[in-house]
C-alpha cells in the first residue's frame, strides 16, 4: 500500500521537519495562513473554468477563456461584502492574465498529477532502505503546452511577493517541474493509452494577485550544474523530492530556522526553539542564533494576533503595560504604559513591528 504525500505537506518537510511534525501533531491545516479572500479567489477562478468548459468528442476540453476571465472579474465581488479592495483588484488582474492566454493550448485545469517512488528507487538513488512505496501528488492550477515545453501557472493570493530567485528556489516549483518532467517523458501514457510527449522545459509562473505581479522560473531537463557537470536539472530536482520524502518516512523532527521560513511558518508559536530558556550566548552560540530567529518570528505572529484582537475589541490591558493605539494617520498599536498613552521603550517596541 502506497503512502500518499501531497506536495504541500511534503514541502513542510523540505523547509523544516520540525514544522511538519508540529503541523501533524496539532492538526494545523495546510492553508491556515491563506487569507479568506485568497480562498474565495481560488474558488471563483476554479468555478469559472468549469463553467466555460466545452467537452469535445475525443474526450478533450476547450475553455472559453474570454468568458472565464469576465466571470472571474464579475463574480468575486458578489461572494462577500467585506472583501478588501486589493482582493477585488487582484481578481481583475487574474482576469487580464487569463484573457491573455487565449491562444495557448491548455493541457489541464486543476490538474492532479502523481508519481510513485518504490523502495528499490529509494535504495538506488539515496541509499535509503525502506519497505514503503510512496506516491507524490500535486494539483496544478493551470498547465498549457509551449514549444517542447509546458507552462505551469499558479494563482497566488497571499501576501508573499517573490523574486525570480524565490520562484526558482520554492519547493512547489521543484516538485511541479519534476512531476511534469517525470510524467512527460515520451514513454508514459494517459488513461486512454496515448503516449505523453517528452517535455524538456518547464516554465513556472506565479501570478501574485494581491500585488498584480508575476514571478517566473524555468527548469530545463538536461541542463547541468556548473559545479557538478554530471548532475542534470532533472536529477537535482529528483534528489530534492526524494530527500524530503525520506525525512517524512523517518519521522524527522529537526528544526531548520531561517528568517524567511519562520516568518511564514504555520507552527512558529509552538516551535521548540521559540520556547528555549534564555542562556548565555557563549554556552551555545549556534543554538542561540537558531532560537533568536524562531523567537523573533513567534513575536511577529503574536503582534499580528494582538493587532487583530485590538481592532475588534480595543485596548488590551497587561499586568504592567497595555497594548493600544495612539490616534495617528497610520494604525500601529504599541506597548504602552497603563497610566499614559505614550509608548514605553522604542527599542522594545520596535521589536514587535
Amino acid at each position: 500500500m502506497s503512502i500518499i504525500m501531497d506536495r504541500s505537506a511534503l514541502g513542510r518537510y523540505a523547509d523544516c521537519p520540525h514544522q511538519a511534525s508540529l503541523c501533524i501533531k496539532h492538526n494545523i491545516p495546510l492553508n491556515d495562513r491563506l487569507p479568506v479572500g485568497g480562498v474565495l479567489g481560488h474558488d471563483v477562478i476554479d468555478k469559472a473554468f468549469k463553467k466555460h468548459c466545452i467537452d469535445q468528442p475525443d474526450g478533450g476540453k476547450v475553455y472559453e477563456l474570454d468568458k472565464v476571465a469576465q466571470t472571474v472579474v464579475d463574480e468575486l465581488p458578489k461572494t462577500r461584502p467585506d472583501l478588501s479592495k486589493d482582493v477585488v483588484e487582484g481578481c481583475k488582474y487574474a482576469g487580464d492574465v487569463i484573457a491573455g492566454l487565449a491562444n495557448i493550448p491548455i493541457v489541464g485545469v486543476e490538474m492532479q498529477t502523481e508519481a510513485t517512488i518504490t523502495p528499490e528507487e529509494f535504495k538506488e538513488k539515496l541509499g535509503f532502505i525502506t519497505d514503503q512505496t510512496v506516491t507524490i501528488t500535486q494539483c496544478f492550477d493551470l498547465v498549457q503546452y509551449g514549444t517542447n515545453s509546458l507552462h505551469y501557472r499558479d494563482w497566488k493570493t497571499g501576501y508573499k511577493k517573490r523574486t525570480r530567485a524565490d520562484a526558482e528556489e520554492e519547493f512547489q516549483s521543484a516538485c511541479g517541474a519534476w512531476l511534469l518532467m517525470r510524467n512527460y517523458d515520451g514513454v508514459k501514457t494517459t488513461a486512454d493509452g496515448q503516449i505523453l510527449p517528452k517535455i524538456d522545459t518547464i516554465h513556472v509562473w506565479y501570478h501574485e494577485l494581491r500585488w498584480r505581479t508575476t514571478a517566473y522560473a524555468r527548469f530545463d531537463r538536461s541542463s547541468e550544474d556548473p559545479a557538478q557537470s554530471h548532475l542534470t536539472t532533472f536529477k537535482l530536482l529528483e534528489y530534492r523530492i526524494l530527500s524530503a520524502a525520506k525525512l517524512w518516512l523517518e519521522g524527522s523532527d529537526e528544526a531548520w530556522p531561517e528568517p524567511k521560513k519562520c516568518g511564514f511558518c504555520s507552527a512558529v508559536t509552538k516551535c521548540k526553539l521559540a520556547d528555549w530558556t534564555i542562556k548565555e550566548v557563549a554556552d551555545n552560540p549556534s543554538k542561540y542564533v537558531d532560537c533568536y530567529v524562531a523567537i523573533k518570528a513567534k513575536s511577529t505572529a503574536m503582534y499580528k494576533a494582538l493587532k487583530s484582537f485590538h481592532q475588534g475589541y480595543g485596548r488590551i490591558e497587561g499586568s504592567e503595560v497595555a497594548f493600544d493605539w495612539k490616534p495617528s494617520p497610520k494604525y500601529i498599536p504599541k506597548i504602552m504604559p497603563k497610566v499614559n498613552k505614550g509608548p514605553v521603550d522604542e527599542d522594545i517596541d520596535s521589536f514587535f513591528k
